[in-house]
Parts: structure tokens; sequence; C-alpha cells
């Protein structure tokens, strides 16, 4: 008698759709007008989380690589 598993390792159909795997992306910017830099710093923020004054952590995916990026 063969001894069954007790888990199924097979996607159910109310498993939820897996998340592509995102890729961590370090952006560095040196720019000197206050205003484009806030304005850049705003919209980074949207999309990962600051390591140092001007330099964020953002994780990348192919959904956030579709995403139109709106103008300061």
């Amino acid at each position: 008698m063969k001894a069954e598993s007790q888990h199924d390792h097979r996607p159910s159909a109310t498993a939820p759709a897996a998340r592509p795997p995102a890729l961590p992306v370090y952006v560095a910017y040196d720019i000197s007008d206050r205003r484009r830099r806030n304005c850049l710093r705003r919209l980074l923020l949207g999309f990962g989380e600051p390591v140092q004054e001007s330099v964020f952590l953002c994780l990348h995916t192919r959904t956030s690589a579709t995403t139109p990026l709106p103008f300061c």
C-alpha cells in the first residue's frame, strides 16, 4: 500500500496568482535645481524607499515598467 502525501503541491483554482519577481534597482541622482530634485524625490517615493539623501532602492517589476510617469 502506497502512503499518500498529506500536502498537495498542485496550484488550486482559488490560489492567488503568483507575483512576478521584483528586481531591486538603485536610483541615484545629482540635481542642483531644488524644485526638480523635490519633484523627482516625490516621484521615487511611490516606487521605493530612500537609502540616502539622493539614493533610492526601488523594486522594478514588469508592471512598474509599463506604468506611465507623471511630469513634475
